[in-house]
C-alpha cells in the first residue's frame, strides 16, 4: 500500500501489480461524522448483499475486499475452491447465502474450475438447496472469457482489472 502524491492527507491509494489504483479513505483521517438522521417509520433497508471472495492472494483479496465493502456489499472470504464450498455449506445451513461469488481460477488445493464443478453438482444433487449464486471469474491467466464460459460465469475479468468495474458488474448482475 502506497500513498499517492495526487491522494492528498484524507485518502491512500491502493496498488499493486495485478490491480489498477484504487482510491480510498485513510484511517488516519477519519471522516467528519454526519448528524444522526431523524428516524423514520419507513421499512428497515433490505439486508446487504452478500459475496463470497475466492481468492488465494492476499494481496488482490485485501484489494477486492476493500472495495466490495466500500460498495456496500457484506464480504465473507475463502482462499481456494475446497474453503469456498465449506463457507457455502455453512452460510446456506445459516440461511444466509452468497448472492454473487467471484472465483479466481488459479489456486491452490482446488482450482475456480474445481469449485464451479462441484458448486453445480451440490446444486443439482439438492432439491432444497437455494439457488446457484452467479459466478464473476478473475483471472491473471488467458482467456478469462473462455474461463468464464466453461465454468458458466455471468461475467469475467482479466487481472489487471479496474476494481469499480467489479462492483459495476455485481450490481448489473443482481439487477437482472
Amino acid at each position: 500500500m502506497t500513498a499517492a502524491p495526487e491522494s492528498g492527507p484524507g485518502a491512500i491509494c491502493l496498488k499493486s501489480a495485478t490491480l489498477n489504483c484504487r482510491i480510498l479513505p485513510n484511517p488516519a483521517f477519519p471522516a467528519p461524522h454526519a448528524s444522526a438522521a431523524p428516524r423514520s417509520s419507513a421499512a428497515p433497508p433490505a439486508r446487504p448483499r452478500r459475496v463470497l471472495l475466492v481468492e488465494d492472494d492476499d494481496l488482490i483479496r485485501s484489494f477486492e475486499r476493500a472495495v466490495l465493502l466500500e460498495c456496500g456489499y457484506e464480504v465473507f472470504e475463502a482462499t481456494n475452491g475446497a474453503e469456498a464450498l465449506d463457507l457455502i455449506a455453512v452460510a446456506e445451513s445459516n440461511g444466509a447465502p452468497p448472492d454473487v461469488i467471484v472465483l479466481d481460477i488459479n489456486m491452490p488445493v482446488l482450482d475456480g474450475v474445481g469449485f464451479a464443478r462441484a458448486y453445480a453438482a451440490r446444486r443439482e444433487r439438492a432439491l432444497d438447496s437455494p439457488s446457484a449464486a452467479p459466478i464473476i471469474v478473475t483471472t491473471a491467466a488467458g482467456g478469462a472469457g473462455l474461463y468464464g464460459q466453461f465454468v458458466g460465469a455471468a461475467e469475467s475479468f482479466s487481472k489487471p482489472f479496474d476494481l469499480d468495474d467489479l462492483c459495476l458488474a455485481i450490481e448489473r448482475i443482481l439487477q437482472s
